[in-house]
Order: C-alpha cells, then sequence, then structure tokens
C-alpha cells in the first residue's frame, strides 16, 4: 500500500477494505494528498468519521462515501416521499 500512496500519477483510491480497517486506510489516504473513496461505513465511530471529515478540508481533497442504490428508482422515490414531509418527521430508518 506504501507504494500506491507514493505514486505520483494515482489520484484516487478506493478503499473497500473491512470495516473496522476503514479509519485508518482512509486517513493514510488522505495524508498521502490522495482522494478518498470509502465503501460505507466511513468508520467505526463518529469520532473516527469527525477526524476523516477534518482531514479531508485540511488536505482539500474529495472524501466520498460509496451509496451503490442511490439512483434506483425506489430509492429516489422514498427520498422524494421522506422531502415532501408525507411521512412526518422521520427520526430513524433502517434500510
Amino acid at each position: 500500500m506504501e507504494a500506491l500512496l507514493k505514486h505520483k500519477e494515482v489520484e484516487v483510491i478506493h478503499n473497500c477494505t473491512p470495516t473496522h480497517v476503514h479509519f485508518e486506510i482512509s486517513r493514510k489516504i488522505m495524508a498521502a494528498g490522495k482522494h478518498d473513496i470509502s465503501e460505507k461505513p466511513l468508520s467505526m465511530t463518529t469520532k473516527e468519521s469527525a477526524e476523516l471529515v477534518k482531514l479531508s478540508k485540511k488536505s482539500g481533497g474529495v472524501n466520498a462515501i460509496d451509496f451503490n442504490c442511490r439512483y434506483y428508482p425506489l430509492v429516489q422515490e422514498a427520498r422524494s416521499i421522506v422531502a415532501n414531509g408525507k411521512l412526518g418527521d422521520v427520526f430513524h430508518a433502517t434500510g
């Protein structure tokens, strides 16, 4: 991985590692000045996630989470229903 992080032509790294190492890998990617696209979740804790957000802002790079269902028609319809307030206040959802 160190060679990949040092490679000048590599601009973006897709973090497809197991969830428990997302934080450490993404931290290294951003510290190397690369854009980071990570599978979900961003990290195991909100504290780690907050640190990655800060690192992303500091580095000026992209720190994205992969949501592979975002543009499915049914997901878009569910988003519209929630956004239009048809369900009232939504406090929790599991999908």
